[in-house]
């Protein structure tokens, strides 16, 4: 459920309630009932599209149907879209910046949200960071390339096992062609990262062929 007013020119503001069943507890069984809540200011001036946003959570988890134990999830982002004409015309920059604690299950690489100890501590929400930035150049009106650097870092926690995640980095590059406005076929590139608490980490490589035709 999201509201959204206008305050000003090329300024908005919106506000939600995000269904929370995609919370990630590590340790224990999830049991958030309060939805997520969602504060973000949009500004829209072309050529440039920003965006802040806060969200707060309401964890909640047991173990072995004990009782329920509780911790307040919170993130920031800003991410935006810039347009940079005096390169290309059509040339722009996105990026996006997060932090928070509890917020993992919001990101692409979905890390825990919290980890459950039952030595005592009980439930505690894991910090985590995560940034990336894109460039996409217009070869010409029916060429373009775009290049994607990522990265995300969890906080572990000392009740979580070793092998829970700690960090990634990927990055990715390709060339699309246009024939059409209609009909885009592409190549891509990929190469990712993932590193686990205990240090045990691993890379790989895709090659990926898109094709796709709009009616």
């Amino acid at each position: 459920m999201r509201w959204t007013r206008g305050i000003g020119e090329g300024l908005k503001l919106m506000i939600a309630a995000e269904t929370p069943d995609n919370h990630i507890i590590q340790g224990a069984d999830a049991l958030t009932a309060w939805p997520d809540g969602v504060l973000s200011l949009v500004w829209d001036q072309a050529p440039v599209h920003l965006m802040g946003s806060f969200v707060a959570r309401d964890l909640r988890a047991s173990f072995n149907n004990g009782p329920t134990d509780s911790a307040f999830g919170w993130g920031g982002s800003v991410s935006g879209k810039v347009g940079v004409p005096f390169i290309a015309e059509k040339d722009f920059i996105t990026f996006s910046v997060t932090y928070g604690e509890g917020i993992g299950s919001d990101l692409n690489d979905q890390p825990s949200d919290a980890v459950f100890d039952s030595a005592g501590i009980g439930l505690e929400a894991i910090p985590v960071f995560g940034w990336f930035a894109s460039y996409q150049h217009w070869w010409s009106q029916q060429f373009n390339s775009t290049v994607v650097y990522g990265f995300l870092e969890a906080d572990n926690r000392e009740a979580q096992s070793p092998d829970s995640f700690k960090s990634s980095q990927y990055a990715s590059g390709n060339f699309v062609w246009m024939p059409d406005e209609r009909w885009l076929v592409g190549i891509e590139g990929l190469w990712g990262e993932r590193e686990d608490k205990d240090g045990a980490d691993g890379t790989d490589f895709r090659t990926q062929f898109t094709t796709r035709f709009s009616f």
